[in-house]
């Protein structure tokens, strides 16, 4: 063989190296901890106003109450059902007299839906409470304690 095929060779041969480059600066400290790495959180938001009052609806005198959300894109009405108080929620931008134009156009509507919702149950001793289909007596045996089912009667 020639003396350049030789050469060739042995330069392939060898393993490649690259020229070592400048040190690279140092790099600068990283917290451990990803909450440390993530902006100050904001405020919570403070809570949304509320007012409750009594307005006279054309089937009688009604609770309602007023609220104002920043993130309510409309007025929006509901029943609550467990204290049957209607409420009333108001974009931070809209007047009350939208709101309560909202609640006299639905008035037969909160009417029906504060008719249907079932009556209040209170759990004293004594008194009658249906369950599934039955109605049972509550009889308290102590402050505390575990609760039992004998025969028609919640102990």
């Amino acid at each position: 063989m020639s003396q350049g095929v030789l050469d060739l060779w042995e330069r392939l041969a060898r393993p490649f190296r690259t020229p070592k480059a400048s040190p690279a600066p140092p790099k600068a400290k990283r917290p451990l901890t990803p909450a440390a790495t993530k902006p100050p959180a904001a405020e919570p938001p403070a809570a949304e106003p509320r007012t409750v009052e009594i307005i006279a609806l054309p089937r009688g005198p009604t609770e309602v109450e007023w609220r104002r959300s920043s993130r309510a894109r409309r007025a929006s009405l509901r029943i609550d059902p467990r204290g049957g108080a209607v409420i009333v929620t108001l974009p931070t931008r809209a007047s009350r007299k939208s709101g309560m134009a909202l609640l006299m156009g639905h008035a037969d509507w909160v009417a029906d839906h504060l008719a249907a919702l079932p009556g209040h149950i209170a759990f004293a001793d004594g008194a009658m409470v249906p369950l599934h289909g039955i109605d049972l007596r509550i009889h308290h045996t102590g402050p505390r304690g575990r609760v039992w089912l004998d025969g028609r009667q919640i102990n």
